[in-house]
């Protein structure tokens, strides 16, 4: 049997600036096939609102059967939770903002529908660098003054022991990938620092195999971003790729006894 691993994330599975055989996946698929001497199914899906993530998995679960699930915890989504006033399109692609929909009540943890249905994120072939400190950056402070900072990682956290819960149910190796750093905006990458030590700690505790990816630099030395600070550059790719590697032969070896 050819083990399976589905990848839920970004835009990151289809980034067209680069040859696909750069991908993360395709040299990840390519060393273990190698290394096992048989193929892999590697099946990818996309999610843009942390309140999308379990039924994405469920799907997922129910399409596929992974025997490992990699999931990319995602800055984007995550820092427009963090905003009091939240950007989208409408569908005639009109350019709206509205206040976020908790910041009043903080128990209310579902989204509209309209805020992602038509969400718009940096293009991957847009890799110029924006001014690091802008309108949104005032937007994340004016969101940490009102406490929306504290609101959008208990909610993330949330989402994730949700989908914890269900892939151990469901006998399915989970392994979160994240957070990366967000080096476009000086107040987005305080925020994201900031939840990825939360993640570490968080997974320290319940066993949970988190990757910690929030660095600018490959062990060489060698920057992994494009000069937009999100989008990963072929080293990037290969710095994902050499940290996923010694998990998933840890798991495929386990299961399959390779």
């Amino acid at each position: 049997m050819e083990p399976t691993i589905d990848f839920l994330a970004g835009c990151i599975n289809n980034q067209r600036n680069f040859p696909r055989e750069s991908h993360y996946h395709a040299v990840l698929k390519k060393s273990l096939s190698r290394l096992y001497s048989t193929d892999l199914n590697f099946n990818f899906a996309v999610y843009h609102a942390y309140r999308q993530l379990y039924e994405k998995v469920t799907g997922l679960i129910s399409k596929n059967r992974p025997d490992i699930l990699v999931i990319f915890i995602r800055p984007f989504p995550f820092l427009i939770l963090n905003k009091p006033l939240v950007k989208y399109e409408e569908n005639d692609h009109r350019k709206v903002r509205d206040i976020h929909p908790s910041l009043f009540f903080r128990n209310k943890f579902g989204w509209p529908e309209k805020y992602f249905r038509n969400i718009k994120e940096a293009s991957p072939e847009t890799l110029v660098s924006r001014n690091k400190f802008g309108f949104r950056d005032l937007n994340l402070l004016a969101g940490i003054m009102l406490g929306l900072n504290r609101w959008a990682r208990k909610f993330v956290l949330q989402e994730l022991r949700r989908v914890i819960v269900l892939c151990r149910q469901e006998n399915i190796e989970l392994i979160f990938l994240g957070m990366p750093q967000n080096r476009e905006s000086i107040v987005g990458s305080h925020i994201c620092t900031i939840m990825n030590k939360k993640l570490i700690s968080e997974f320290s505790k319940t066993n949970v195999n988190y990757l910690n990816i929030h660095s600018e630099k490959d062990k060489n030395g060698q920057p992994i971003f494009f000069g937009d600070g999100i989008h990963f550059n072929e080293t990037g790719h290969l710095f994902l790729k050499d940290n996923l590697m010694p998990d998933i032969c840890r798991i495929i070896g386990k299961k399959y006894g390779f």
